[in-house]
């Protein structure tokens, strides 16, 4: 028992490092947010398949996917989860599912309410000048 006052300011902070995760990908990673409502609504399993088959694409376009609820916080393909203020932060008022987008200088690069694909989205980022700049420097375009 004498454990639990220790226990209980590392798990407050724990849970303030979760939210704050997004600030370690800036200039480092694209990400793709899946604010949903419901983390088994047919239109969220839907978002998860499209990355499922294609995760060799998006790693290689440094591509991030989170998977965000108003209770859950967590990064596909990796253990953390937990509690999260990005919801609130990010989702907009009313819609229950939401994709976000989100570039490497942080900046909100498409917003929709459906589940995006792949094609779509590898479009969207193969466009964009940084990418283009990454493709040159490896010589693929």
């Amino acid at each position: 028992m004498k454990l639990l006052p220790l226990f209980i300011p590392f798990m407050l902070f724990s849970q303030s490092l979760v939210a704050q995760d997004l600030n370690q990908h800036h200039w480092k990673d694209r990400l793709l947010l899946v604010l949903t409502d419901e983390l088994d609504s047919d239109r969220t399993k839907q978002q998860i398949d499209f990355f499922e088959k294609a995760k060799a694409e998006y790693a290689e376009r440094k591509l991030k996917v989170y998977l965000i609820s108003p209770k859950t916080f967590s990064l596909l393909n990796n253990s953390k989860t937990g509690a999260s203020t990005v919801f609130s932060e990010y989702a907009s008022q009313g819609k229950d599912f939401e994709i976000l987008l989100i570039g490497l200088d942080g900046g909100i690069k498409l917003r929709q309410n459906d589940p995006i694909q792949n094609a779509k989205l590898f479009a969207i980022i193969d466009g964009m000048p940084m990418r283009r700049t990454e493709l040159r420097s490896r010589g693929k375009k």
